[in-house]
């Protein structure tokens, strides 16, 4: 028997581990977005606020965003 509390537990660990250091957010958006729907599912998966300034830096440094 499956222990679902567990399961789901471990992927949302998983899944904040690899935001810390991925643009995998950016890969469950559609393929045109904003920042701020950006920064708002890093907030949502991560659990926490995020600084504005330091979100749009990490993001322009990462240079995965194309021109629109």
């Amino acid at each position: 028997m499956f222990d679902h509390a567990l399961l789901l537990s471990d992927a949302l660990t998983r899944i904040r581990s690899k935001v810390e250091y991925s643009t995998l957010p950016a890969h469950l958006l559609p393929s045109h977005f904003t920042l701020s729907e950006l920064q708002s599912l890093y907030e949502r998966l991560l659990g926490r606020k995020l600084d504005k300034s330091a979100s749009r830096k990490r993001v322009a440094e990462a240079g995965f965003l194309g021109a629109g």
